[in-house]
């Protein structure tokens, strides 16, 4: 039933994180099924139903889920189990920021995307995990990056200690840009040159390149990166997609420590 549901990221006897799919909900087109997310526009009692559904699918002795206020910033918080429950009924009572990090267990931690690129990141042995929104305002803006030097450096570790997994997104074939748009983001940064593809007379923008860039350059090793290659938009009956369908629903990345 897990594997239905979920796209899982991390499972083993300290961590466990995933994507929840958009199979197995009770939400109605356009924003069938499981839709997690209040700010899509789906009645909030089939939101509020979703989510008991995934619930459902967990270990009892979990906490309940610390939610985000997103907002495509680089804004990060660590949070603890006092949190527990923060968004569960209402987009805007979540935790405001778009990356969320933890050292206590059973606490699971989330963040919503459709297209965006879910980042988990898990020390190798310790009990810290944290879990990112990189959608484009805030890949531009290095999140992935900024999250990982301010979580060694507020917590004492080396960047090398993480392992990392980019969850489904968007495919850099489905986000195409203008010129313009390419001149835009050389200007934030020329070092995302890599990321900007030219293929047949058209261009391209990489994100999850982009985050992994940011992940190598925050100083993880190549080898402790995972990055998933289910494109969101070519996958309409398991994935949300913003870009192919505009109004739809929203998946929910969520880890916690065991």
């Amino acid at each position: 039933m897990l594997t239905s549901l979920f796209h899982i990221g991390f499972d083993n006897d300290r961590v466990f994180g995933a994507v929840t799919k958009r199979k197995g909900g009770v939400s109605k087109p356009p924003f069938d099924a499981l839709n997690t997310g209040f700010q899509t526009g789906d009645l909030p009692q089939t939101i509020v139903r979703n989510r008991q559904l995934i619930f459902d699918q967990l270990p009892s002795s979990l906490h309940p889920f610390v939610f985000t206020y997103q907002s495509h910033s680089t804004v990060l918080k660590k949070v603890f189990l006092k949190d527990a429950g923060k968004g569960l009924h209402s987009f805007e009572s979540g935790v405001e920021a778009d990356a969320l990090y933890t050292t206590d267990k059973q606490l699971p931690i989330c963040v919503f995307h459709a297209d965006c690129v879910p980042i988990f990141l898990v020390h190798q042995s310790k009990p810290l995990i944290a879990i990112i929104h990189a959608g484009t305002p805030g890949t531009l803006q290095h999140i992935a990056l900024k999250v990982v030097q301010s979580i060694c450096k507020q917590e004492n570790i080396k960047p090398s200690e993480l392992d990392a997994c980019l969850g489904p997104s968007l495919d850099f074939a489905h986000h195409p840009i203008s010129v313009e748009r390419m001149n835009e983001i050389l200007s934030i940064d020329a070092n995302f040159a890599p990321a900007i593809k030219l293929i047949a007379g058209q261009l391209y923008v990489d994100g999850p390149l982009l985050n992994y860039m940011h992940l190598i350059d925050a100083g993880l090793s190549p080898t402790s990166i995972r990055v998933s290659t289910i494109d969101t938009f070519s996958n309409a009956k398991e994935y949300y997609s913003a870009s192919r369908d505009v109004k739809t629903g929203r998946h929910l990345s969520f880890i916690y420590l065991k």
